[in-house]
């Protein structure tokens, strides 16, 4: 095969474009969370707005935030929910359910938590989960 002929694909703007997206729609869940927490009903339902609006321009981009099949997306459906008839105490229990499910998600995703030995007790490991995971539709 003659590689004269290939002409090498310059997907650093693509590449870009997903990496906006997904800091955008980190930062409207962080705001959601936020407005959530402050106990404001006006911003809560602002900040929501914001948050599925970022959701479906990451889902359009081939981003998928939220599996549609996944107990995740059923906690954001319950956060907003409780958001949009100004139960702010149910939205902060939603949000604590869902903020459960995507650490146990990223750990799956990670091959499972990873057991450290706490250095004071030998026998008595602590697991320890972070972050949160966005996947790429392919």
């Amino acid at each position: 095969m003659d590689n004269s002929s290939i002409t090498p694909v310059d997907n650093s703007s693509a590449v870009t474009g997903l990496q906006s997206q997904v800091q955008e729609f980190g930062q409207k869940f962080k705001a959601l969370q936020g407005a959530i927490q402050s106990g404001n009903t006006d911003d809560a339902q602002k900040a929501l707005n914001s948050f599925q609006s970022a959701s479906q321009k990451a889902s359009a981009s081939g981003i998928n935030p939220l599996d549609q099949n996944s107990q995740t997306n059923q906690a954001m459906q319950a956060v907003a929910t409780a958001v949009r008839t100004g139960d702010l105490k149910s939205a902060q229990a939603a949000m604590g359910s869902m903020m459960q499910e995507l650490q146990i998600t990223q750990a799956v995703q990670q091959g499972g938590p990873r057991v450290k030995k706490d250095d004071n007790e030998a026998s008595s490991p602590t697991t320890q989960i972070s972050g949160v995971s966005l996947n790429a539709v392919a």
